[in-house]
């Protein structure tokens, strides 16, 4: 074997790596982990004829297949000058150990695909010759690895990705301005984060998506701790007097739920640190426009925070051994063994937060107790750090990710020891987001976007940042840079500007463009433009998705553009926020109603979906119903002048042109002739009758006559929502 060394720097990449698997045997992997621990290379592995050092190893292709519970272990030699730290990161497809010198730095048994930025590690090499070893486990399907040198977060990356995140929130907004997650328990907080979120991206406060936000999170005040904390956040981001009184509500309700311990619960149920901390950044952000809070809630939520302090030494880093106890911190007392990341992050932000707010004014009797806590916490989470997941816990990672950027923006710090906690969860965010713009990769999730977003802007630290950097400026999708065809840039906006560079040396007078909703529509050309950068400037019939490719003629030959998804929102309409309130309007819930429906596609797509007050759920019928309809039954009697009708899918991300109702024939009580209601074709507005004079209805029956994009018993349609308003 021909020994290959690299250099970089202080260390040497000795010969190749070595690799040995796969392994289902207990026996078999003790006896080969046994050997690496006392920190020499294992004999008989195989050599792997890799490129260098660093890079992606597809572990299934070195072993011969994808074995399900199964671990494969590799092995490299370092040689180091002297004593350095050579930092890298790695990610892995499923878990991963690493060693040095025999002494396990990691270990993360995990079912997960692979991110190159998932795990950071301090390699503490020792001059003369290291031994670096990695087991990767494998649960089953794709089976890999990757290590690559440590870098700083690509600035022009996290702005594409923030760009993205922002556009996938916008693209993914209901027609009541609402983004549907868990409305029912937390109505106004899932809407309040993202409207912060999206201010804290640079969003305009005079966009659609904001004032849609804030039409529906001024309808109703907040009932629930998370909802009051992020809905005084997203107000006092925005910062316009008009919704001062509403924030002073908002606080004043959230300062008396504070429990008599100092923390807060949802409110009823267990008090908790994940509620007491969103209840401290709400209030943070009321104090921060002038809204008195008491000096009396901070002193007692420290209070209340420490008890929620553990002992635990935590071992995520098993080269910490024999150190003193360091305390965590965890959701309540005794919630789990010990304290986790996300809940340790909660309790050093907010006992920071407490002192700055009481300006290091509160009680001799705790300011030690305080100062310990705060700096142990510290501490461990020193000690514990990862962006890989909530440590101590299985789930909420991404909102662990937000609780670091909370500690590093209020302790205005950039590491935690030797760990750079911005670049190292940058590049795990970059990494990891979909292409769609949302977090994680394998399935969208609002919260873990909005966490994602808040954690790339740094939004703790610093005020949203508009107008010249709105995150609509610039913005735009780009065609695949494909050798001899044209880049078609759109920008996003309304209406929407696209523009085209040529191939290098090429000359066209002019360049043509063109549209359609889905693959089976044919192309509809929309114009021509010679002007600069053959600049074309056109507004989209509908919202949602489009398909948009530009063509031209080069030297006599027809040359194209590859295919552009884009998704077309558009500026504030003068009903966009007159829907927020809408669900407080229908008569129908109140006058208990019951259904009857033609078909339904599935009992969650059943009929009692359209009067439940939500535009995420639907009613939808067999594809092959050929007369579509539904009865609905009041047992009070409802005395309306207006019927509305929202489309099955509202938001613009979902808007693709498919089959929905054209046209209805609407049956009050017993009459036996029909009020006739064509249907807006704009999926992201409502359809509003106006009766000539108030009606009172007991039953209401409605027919689906006619389809748009489909024909009747060839698609399955529906609604959201059917209202009835005084």
């Amino acid at each position: 074997m021909l020994s290959v060394t690299l250099l970089l720097c202080a260390q040497q990449f000795v010969g190749d790596w070595t690799y040995s698997g796969p392994h289902t045997d207990a026996a078999e992997i003790s006896a080969i982990e046994k050997v690496i621990v006392e920190g020499i290379a294992v004999e008989g592995f195989t050599p792997l004829k890799a490129e260098g050092f660093w890079g992606t190893f597809n572990v299934a292709q070195d072993v011969g297949k994808e074995a399900a519970q199964a671990l494969a272990f590799y092995q490299h030699k370092i040689v180091a000058e002297k004593d350095v730290v050579l930092h890298v990161r790695m990610g892995s497809d499923d878990g991963i150990k690493v060693w040095l010198n025999g002494e396990l730095l990691l270990s993360h048994s995990i079912d997960r695909g692979l991110n190159p930025s998932e795990e950071h590690i301090a390699l503490p090499l020792i001059s003369g010759e290291n031994q670096l070893a990695i087991g990767v486990m494998n649960t089953g399907g794709a089976w890999s690895f990757s290590i690559n040198r440590e870098t700083s977060a690509n600035p022009i990356k996290v702005d594409r990705a923030i760009r993205k995140g922002a556009n996938w929130l916008i693209q993914n907004q209901l027609v009541d301005g609402s983004w549907g997650y868990h409305n029912s328990a937390y109505r106004n907080g899932a809407t309040s984060l993202a409207v912060y979120t999206l201010l804290s991206c640079g969003v305009s406060p005079q966009s659609a998506a904001i004032q849609k936000g804030l039409s529906y999170i001024s309808a109703t005040y907040p009932e629930k701790t998370y909802s009051a904390g992020s809905q005084l956040m997203a107000l006092a981001e925005l910062n316009d007097s008009r919704y001062y009184e509403q924030m002073e509500i908002i606080a004043s309700d959230l300062i008396s739920w504070q429990e008599r311990n100092g923390m807060w619960a949802y409110p009823g149920g267990h008090w908790d640190l994940s509620c007491t901390q969103f209840a401290i950044l709400g209030l943070r952000a009321a104090a921060g426009i002038g809204i008195h809070v008491p000096a009396k809630v901070w002193r007692d939520a420290i209070e209340g925070i420490l008890l929620c302090a553990v002992q635990f030494n935590g071992k995520s880093r098993p080269t910490i051994t024999g150190q003193p106890t360091i305390t965590g911190f965890n959701y309540y007392p005794n919630y789990t063994p010990g304290g986790t990341l996300s809940m340790t992050a909660a309790a050093v932000a907010s006992l920071e937060i407490c002192r700055q707010q009481l300006g290091g004014k509160y009680p001799q009797k705790i300011r030690k107790h305080v100062q310990k806590a705060a700096s142990e916490g510290m501490a461990w989470m020193t000690q514990n750090f990862t962006v890989a997941q909530n440590f101590g816990f299985s789930s909420q990672h991404y909102y662990t990710l937000y609780g670091i950027e909370r500690v590093g923006a209020v302790h205005d710090i950039t590491h935690f020891g030797e760990h750079d906690w911005y670049n190292n969860g940058a590049g795990f965010l970059v990494d990891g987001q979909h292409n769609d713009g949302y977090w994680p990769s394998d399935i969208a999730s609002l919260p873990d976007t909005l966490y994602s977003l808040l954690f790339l802007k740094r939004a703790t630290a610093s005020a949203a940042i508009t107008g010249e950097n709105d995150v609509s400026t610039g913005n735009e999708v780009v065609s695949e840079d494909v050798e001899g065809r044209l880049r078609l840039h759109v920008n996003n906006g309304d209406p929407a500007v696209m523009w085209t560079s040529l191939p290098a040396g090429a000359k066209s007078d002019s360049v043509s463009y063109f549209i359609k909703r889905g693959g089976n529509s044919l192309w509809q050309k929309i114009g021509t433009s010679s002007a600069t950068k053959f600049a074309l400037s056109h507004r989209l019939a509908e919202p949602g998705k489009w398909l948009v490719k530009a063509e031209c003629t080069i030297g006599g030959e027809m040359v194209n553009s590859t295919d552009v998804t884009y998704f077309f929102v558009p500026n504030l309409g003068p009903n966009d926020t007159g829907y927020g309130d809408d669900a407080f309007e229908n008569l129908i819930p109140a006058c208990r109603p019951s259904y009857e429906v033609s078909s339904s596609s599935a009992d969650y797509f059943n009929g009692d979906k359209l009067f439940d007050g939500h535009h995420w759920t639907r009613w939808l019928t067999n594809h092959n119903d050929k007369n579509p309809e539904f009865t609905i039954s009041l047992r009070r009697t409802a005395k309306a002048t207006r019927l509305l009708f929202s489309h099955t899918y509202t938001a613009p991300a979902n808007c693709t042109g498919a089959a929905r109702p054209g046209e209805v024939a609407v049956y009050v009580n017993k009459e036996e002739e029909p009020f006739i209601i064509p249907i807006n074709p704009d999926q992201t507005q409502k359809t509003i009758y106006t009766f000539s004079d108030p009606v009172r209805i007991k039953k209401l029956r409605v027919v689906v006559t006619k389809v748009i994009d489909g024909t009747l018993g060839s698609s399955s349609i529906g609604f959201s929502e059917v209202e009835l308003q005084r």
